[in-house]
């Protein structure tokens, strides 16, 4: 199995946390989990309180609801600040 298969080895799709925050890209939200949704894996969307003002067209049932174990994680747009808080180990918007 390469690192771009979107099947597990039990045959199920591939997890990925969509991780948004917020600056102007994260309205391009809906495109970036449609592309993922196309290629085959399933999307869980977790968004910062912060970005819920710039997403539009949230498709609801795929807003992170709890604990989950993605296969990859994506952060898009990753601001200068939330990388910057991830390198020092702060976790306070998520």
């Amino acid at each position: 199995m390469t690192q771009f298969d979107t099947e597990s080895s039990a045959g199920s799709a591939r997890h990925v946390a969509l991780v948004v925050t917020a600056a102007p890209l994260a309205r391009h939200t809906r495109r970036t989990y449609d592309a993922l949704r196309a290629a085959g894996w399933k999307v869980t969307i977790c968004p910062t309180a912060a970005a819920a003002d710039w997403i539009d067209e949230v498709p609801e049932a795929d807003l992170l609801a709890g604990r989950i174990r993605p296969d990859a994680v994506i952060c898009c747009p990753a601001t200068f600040n939330t990388l910057n808080k991830w390198a020092a180990g702060i976790n306070d918007s998520l």
